[in-house]
């Protein structure tokens, strides 16, 4: 899994085990993603401890889980840690690996103009780019 990904999937997990928006996500999602999510919650809190800007990124993640900026804030310094440390790295991915296998309807979209679909998209329109149209 190439280590951008592995952020960005690691950024989704947490941020979605933060918010715990509506019902809590073990109700949503199951009891294995719930535990995988608190794991790597655990794991990279964790890891970030006694770094300072870390340690400041990931506590406001947590004060604002829906913020983009402080996920970009934490992706980066999640980043740094991954490509540092080989056995960190690892352990994110397992987690992540064991989140998406227990995730039946998680997609990641990841790129400029990219379509994820978790579900059944027949009968759909998807349409990307810039000054797109749709003519009937």
């Amino acid at each position: 899994m190439v280590m951008e990904i592995l952020a960005a999937s690691g950024i989704s997990m947490l941020t979605a085990f933060l918010a715990k928006a509506g019902p809590p996500i073990a109700d949503k999602a199951g009891q294995a993603l719930a535990d995988a999510a608190n794991a790597l919650f655990e794991t990279i809190k964790k890891a970030f401890k006694g770094g300072p800007y870390a340690e400041q990124a990931l506590t406001r993640l947590e004060d604002k889980p829906e913020s983009k900026d402080r996920q970009g804030s934490v992706k980066d310094v999640l980043m740094e840690r991954l490509e540092k440390d080989e056995a960190f790295a690892a352990e994110v991915r397992k987690l992540v690996e064991i989140a998406q296998k227990a995730d039946k309807n998680g997609v990641i979209a990841w790129g400029e103009r990219s379509v994820a679909i978790g579900g059944d998209a027949r009968g759909n329109i998807i349409i990307t780019g810039d000054n797109s149209h749709v003519q009937r």
